[in-house]
């Protein structure tokens, strides 16, 4: 994702720390990375179980990540 979405995301529509994401067809996570780095929660809500099952492998590996971001079927 390119460094420029979040500042674009603060200016279009207000995104701020305490903004809460929801993640749909999350995938492995990686699209969670800016915004947790931005301060914000992020849900990702992942269907297919193997995918689901990388993006957590991927979010215990980073502590940050582990500590903000649920995985939903």
């Amino acid at each position: 994702y390119p460094p420029e979405m979040v500042p674009f995301f603060r200016s279009a529509m207000g995104l701020r720390p305490a903004s809460v994401i929801a993640d749909i067809g999350s995938g492995t996570g990686l699209s969670a990375k800016p915004f947790l780095e931005n301060g914000n929660t992020v849900y990702g809500v992942e269907p297919n179980a193997a995918m689901r099952a990388a993006a957590e492998d991927l979010a215990d590996s980073r502590e940050r990540l582990a500590e903000v971001i649920e995985w939903l079927e």
